[in-house]
């Protein structure tokens, strides 16, 4: 023991040295109970870092999932944005085409009471 030590513990009072000496200490078992919650620590570390590097792959895999979804959505969409306007055009063509005829089918009554006068 340093000689600052041995002269603090001779400073100390009878009194307050005699419950120290009742304490049973073992350094040794200390260090093994020290030493098995390290390793507990390090132990339920390794699988919580287990279990957060599966969570992230799963959010990854459904992050990408959802952007395909998504992508696929917008192309069914647009496809039938696609068909509805074909559809909007072939009856707006078919609307004028009629219109035509009407107007064409007027003139000729027309037509022949002009004749007529």
């Amino acid at each position: 023991m340093c000689s600052y030590l041995s002269n603090k513990k001779e400073s100390i009072s009878p009194i307050s040295t005699k419950w120290i000496s009742n304490i049973p200490f073992n350094f040794d078992n200390e260090i093994v109970k020290i030493d098995k919650a390290i390793n507990t620590v390090s132990t339920q570390r390794s699988s919580l870092g287990a279990v957060q590097n599966r969570l992230e792959h799963t959010i990854n895999n459904l992050g990408a999932s959802s952007e395909n979804l998504t992508a696929a959505e917008s192309r069914i969409r647009d496809t039938d944005m696609a068909k509805e306007m074909i559809e909007f055009t072939k009856n707006n063509i078919l609307t004028q085409a009629a219109q035509a005829m009407l107007a064409q089918s007027n003139q000729q009554p027309q037509g022949v009471l002009q004749l007529l006068r």
